[in-house]
C-alpha cells in the first residue's frame, strides 16, 4: 500500500493514475515524488526542498528569521483589560500581511513570554491596561531582555518593513578574466 499521494502532474512516466507500480528503469516506486529521470515532465524535487528546509532549521536552531517564521508575532495581554486593544493590534498587523496570533488567556505574562520563547516566535507584542489607554504596544524580541514601547502605527510600519526585507542579498562575484564582455568592465575598473 502506497502512503504517498498520487502525482499532481499527469504525464506518461506515471501512467494514468500516478500509481505506485515499480519503475521499469530503477525498481523504485512511482508516486508523487517519483523517479523523474524516466523522461517525464515531472520536475518536483522534494528532497532538495527538504534538505534546504532542514539546513535552515539546523543553521538557525529552529529560530527562523522574522520574514520566514510561520508565526511572526504574538499579541499577548497582561490582563483582560487589554483584550479589545490586543484584537485591534492583531487586526492591524494581519491587514498588513503579517502572520499573527493572539494570546488572551488568563495566564501570567512571564508564562506567556516563556511559552513563545520556547516556540521560537520572533516577536511578542505585550498589551496591558496602560498600553490600551495610550494606544501603544510593548515589543519584545526573542533572545533580548529589553522591551520597546511603540505606538501601534510605528509597530505596524516597523514589523511590515522587517517582514518584507529579505536577509538574502545578491552576491556580486568578480568578473571572469578572458570573457569579452568583462574586458571592458575590467579596463574601466582599472582606470577608475
Amino acid at each position: 500500500m502506497c502512503l504517498v499521494p498520487p502525482c499532481p502532474i499527469a504525464h506518461p512516466a506515471h501512467g494514468p493514475t500516478g500509481s505506485c507500480e515499480p519503475s521499469s528503469r530503477s525498481g523504485a516506486f512511482r508516486n508523487a515524488w517519483c523517479d523523474c529521470r524516466s523522461g517525464g515532465a515531472c520536475d518536483l524535487h522534494l528532497s532538495a526542498v527538504l534538505m534546504i528546509t532542514g539546513t535552515l532549521l539546523e543553521h538557525h536552531a529552529g529560530k527562523l528569521p522574522f520574514w520566514l517564521a510561520s508565526v511572526q508575532a504574538v499579541v499577548a495581554t497582561i490582563a483582560s483589560d487589554g483584550d479589545s486593544h490586543a484584537n485591534e493590534v492583531a487586526d492591524q498587523l494581519a491587514s498588513h500581511g503579517l502572520r499573527i496570533e493572539t494570546d488572551l488567556r488568563n495566564e501570567k505574562i512571564g508564562y506567556k513570554s516563556r511559552e513563545r520563547r520556547l516556540a521560537k516566535v520572533p516577536v511578542l507584542l505585550v498589551v496591558g491596561k496602560r498600553e490600551a489607554k495610550e494606544g501603544t504596544v510593548s515589543l519584545r524580541r526573542i533572545g533580548r531582555k529589553d522591551n520597546e514601547a511603540l505606538t501601534l502605527r510605528d509597530a505596524v510600519v516597523r514589523l511590515e518593513a522587517e517582514a518584507l526585507r529579505s536577509t538574502c542579498s545578491p552576491v556580486s562575484l568578480p568578473p571572469i578574466e578572458g570573457r569579452s564582455e568583462d574586458k571592458g568592465e575590467l579596463a574601466e575598473a582599472a582606470a577608475g
